[in-house]
């Protein structure tokens, strides 16, 4: 902790405090909240949600109450944080056990349940080594930041994750309940259904990605500046990377979530390599450009694996189809979004130039250069791609049912 944080203005006493109430949080997944996975798997996600939010959002609302109004500051914050995690608790095993008061805890020799479940022993084994590589892909650029650029660099780049996190979270909240459904869906073992519904959901989650990442591209800049001040607006350069590292993991989970239906664990040597590429590539191109040479070499291992191998391997051991049709329907679905964003940015540039003042009139013109890019997207993709339009038939549909 006195290496990672030397120079650090609140003390280490906070840092350390901190550290143990943050891991304490983690570790309660795992000693505690385990039995969570089943309401997932079962489809009950939206019985639990309401209520881990509730707790989210008052636990921050205090947070802030808390930092403003009392000279408690940082103490109090941190307990914020240890009361959180310790009601989390308590809610989702109360939820459990409402849901499912048959479930409770059989004595049986461990030996006897490895042999039993010897098969889920190897695929924990294996889903552990992918989940290790997902950690080293997404949480080693900002050590790699600190170590070749500064850790002021560290700051202002976190200023921007934190956007992009928040942004990424709701993302998956609102696919969050797509694994189960995929499992069910291949479960069936109807081919030409399973395409369909794949083509469906990967269009659907690349337009509203590009949706996501397109949006932050035009509102990032001027929240940083309005929130934090201009001085720690960083370039566009580095704003579009991040922005590809977040498309790319974004995208790339329909594709995992299928392999994850199909049990599609035995590559374990993909995190391997895609860490390998991570780091080496980070480290010789961040040497060369900076902080836009590790953000290059993030995009280029998720590019590798995320891009080029897992839908290969989905639809060689999975889906039992060539996979030229991914490729295909993805440069298909670029060259839609990429046109949708020129043909915005240069529509808007032309009828609205940027040099007006005010935070009102930037507001005004992101918003109608945004909403042009929705509707420019929408129609193309509804006009070129049959997915899009079974995807919109199934909102519509939902919809009316309402």
């Amino acid at each position: 902790m006195p290496w990672l944080f030397p120079s650090t203005e609140c003390g280490l006493p906070y840092v350390y405090l901190a550290y143990v109430v943050f891991l304490g949080g983690s570790l309660a997944g795992y000693l505690w909240n385990y039995r969570q996975v089943l309401i997932g798997a079962d489809q009950k996600n939206f019985k639990l949600m309401p209520w881990i939010h509730v707790i989210r959002y008052v636990k921050i609302f205090l947070q802030i109450f808390f930092l403003l109004f009392t000279n408690f500051g940082i103490w109090a914050w941190i307990l914020l944080e240890l009361v959180g995690s310790i009601f989390s608790v308590l809610v989702i095993n109360w939820v459990l056990r409402k849901e499912y008061p048959w479930m409770c805890s059989v004595n049986v020799p461990a030996k006897e349940l490895l042999a039993k479940y010897h098969i889920l022993m190897v695929k924990t084994k294996q889903i552990f080594i992918h989940k290790i590589g997902l950690f080293v892909l997404e949480q080693t650029a900002p050590l790699v930041i600190y170590a070749l650029v500064s850790l002021t660099m560290v700051t202002y780049y976190g200023n921007y994750m934190v956007l992009i996190g928040y942004t990424t979270t709701l993302m998956n909240v609102i696919f969050e309940g797509m694994g189960a459904s995929i499992g069910n869906l291949v479960a069936e073992n109807n081919k030409r259904h399973t395409l369909d519904v794949f083509w469906e959901l990967f269009t659907s989650r690349f337009w509203v990605s590009a949706l996501a990442c397109f949006g932050l591209y035009l509102f990032m800049s001027p929240f940083i500046t309005v929130w934090i001040g201009e001085k720690y607006v960083m370039g566009d350069l580095t704003l579009i990377l991040m922005l590809a590292t977040m498309f790319l993991r974004l995208t790339r989970s329909v594709t995992d979530s299928f392999n994850h239906a199909y049990q599609l664990f035995g590559d374990v040597w993909a995190p391997v390599v895609e860490g390998i590429i991570n780091i080496g590539c980070s480290l010789w191109l961040g040497s060369i450009w900076g902080l836009n040479g590790i953000l290059t070499g993030v995009a280029l291992s998720m590019l590798t694996t995320g891009l080029l191998w897992k839908p290969y391997y989905l639809f060689s051991r999975g889906l039992k189809t060539p996979t030229k049709f991914f490729y295909y329907h993805y440069a298909l679905l670029s060259l839609v979004i990429s046109f949708s964003i020129i043909g915005s940015l240069y529509l808007f540039n032309f009828l609205m130039p940027i040099n007006g003042q005010g935070v009102a009139y930037v507001f005004i013109r992101q918003s109608v250069v945004f909403m042009s890019f929705f509707s420019l997207s929408y129609l193309l993709l509804m006009s070129t791609t049959s997915s899009m339009r079974r995807f919109n038939s199934r909102i519509v549909g939902l919809i009316m049912k309402r």
